[in-house]
């Protein structure tokens, strides 16, 4: 177990179900990201708006008894599902100043993974 984690330590799991290739990809995507949060120096607009890597870790499905392989992500305050689930039982919409807000979070984001990672997404 990585030494900064306790056993009260909040986080997301991500597990990977795919080959060991993708997550390879991933993980040393992630790295690299939580590598720049550490250094000051280097920081610019867009990473703020990246969740934070932790640890990578093996963890046993419940299910089918297998290892998989995951990651220990930060957690957001809230998911996008409970959120839309928390508006809809008080029969809200998304305020438009939360929707531009996050758009533009998203977009920053994502700028900064091409721009300075140099990652190009495809669908």
């Amino acid at each position: 177990m990585d030494a900064s984690l306790s056993l009260q330590t909040v986080a997301a799991l991500k597990i990977l179900l795919g080959g060991d290739r993708e997550f390879d990809t991933e993980l040393t995507v992630l790295r690299k990201i939580s590598w720049r949060k550490e250094q000051p120096a280097l920081v610019s607009p867009g990473l703020e708006h990246l969740v934070g890597f932790v640890t990578d870790i093996y963890i046993r499905h419940p299910v089918d008894r297998d290892y998989h392989r995951a990651f220990v992500m930060e957690p957001l305050t809230i998911s996008l599902e409970g959120l839309v689930q928390l508006l809809r039982a008080e029969r809200k919409a998304f305020p438009l100043g939360f929707i531009k807000k996050n758009a533009t979070g998203i977009l920053k984001g994502l700028m900064f993974l091409h721009e300075e990672m140099n990652l190009i997404f495809a669908g």
